[in-house]
């Protein structure tokens, strides 16, 4: 499992190091994509956290509904 493990991570590293001819651009419209998906992930994020330590919050506190 580790030899395969390597070879997959190796593999990995000389796809990224090594340098190829790229004949792309980003053009405008791209970009504003870009840039919208990463707001949409952050305030996605923020929504889920805040909902998620509102539910601990509310777990570990102390809830009074009147009965002993």
């Amino acid at each position: 499992m580790k030899k395969v493990a390597l070879i997959v991570y190796c593999v990995l590293v000389a796809v990224f190091i090594v340098p190829e001819l790229s004949y792309a651009y980003i053009d405008p419209g791209t970009g504003s994509l870009i840039l919208q998906c990463l707001a949409a992930a952050a305030f996605t994020m923020l929504a889920f956290w805040r909902g998620l330590r509102r539910k601990i919050k509310a777990f570990f506190s102390k809830k009074e509904d009147g009965q002993n």
